[in-house]
């Protein structure tokens, strides 16, 4: 016959066994805490304008009457959870004209999210709603030309969010205080002008917004 295990031997066993679902129990944990984690997620209509994303409207100016102006927005949805502090901000960006490519120096900059007084880069997003962020916007002048604005919250004294014309590529990343960051690329096209009597929309576009892979994500930071 077997030998009965030693009351030690069984001490062991018990031991080994304890450990190892502590380890399952904790892994199971970590596992559940990061799948439970709010993930956001990046959208924005592509089709023609004006829809929900992309509007027309009258901004106010302290020199004179409101003047028309033309608003390029994304949505930004939380999954799973409430997103905290969530927000938007430039990795990098550069502009594509008749002159070749070149970097606008904006990166690390917060984009404002929409219709929010004071303007802001953080707010929170409740679970499976979306909040819209300001991308850009383009105010029709009477007079001289009419630049396209990316809507960083801190306009930088050097106008560096200023772009006359072409085409736009913004590398963003989307994050929040208690989630992981994904990132997209949007790219943008504008000729630079916006005549009396014309709809905006024959001159701006969002061309795509893609979400990055990570990898990508990875060696482009």
């Amino acid at each position: 016959m077997r030998p009965a295990p030693s009351g030690t031997s069984f001490a062991d066993w018990a031991t080994a066994v304890g450990t190892v679902g502590a380890t399952i129990l904790a892994l199971f944990g970590i596992y559940r805490a990061a799948w439970s984690r709010p993930k956001l997620r990046m959208e924005t209509h592509l089709g023609k304008a004006p829809n929900a994303d992309h509007e027309e409207n009258m901004s106010t100016s302290n020199f004179g009457p409101p003047l028309p102006s033309a608003w390029i927005r994304a949505r930004v949805i939380s999954r799973r959870g409430l997103a905290t502090n969530a927000e938007v901000s430039i990795r990098k960006a550069t502009v594509q004209d008749s002159s070749g490519t070149r970097p606008i120096n904006i990166d690390g900059s917060s984009l404002c999210w929409s219709q929010q007084e004071p303007a802001t880069a953080q707010l929170d997003i409740p679970p499976s709603l979306s909040r819209r962020i300001d991308i850009a916007s383009v105010t029709q002048s009477p007079v001289g030309p009419t630049p396209l604005t990316l809507e960083t919250l801190f306009k930088p004294n050097n106008r560096n969010h200023i772009v006359p014309r072409g085409r736009v590529t913004l590398d963003l990343a989307v994050a929040s205080s208690n989630g992981p960051a994904s990132y997209y690329t949007a790219v943008l096209e504008y000729d630079g002008t916006w005549p009396a009597g014309e709809q905006i929309w024959s001159h701006l576009r969002v061309v795509s917004l893609k979400r990055q892979q990570r990898l990508r994500s990875f060696l482009r930071a």
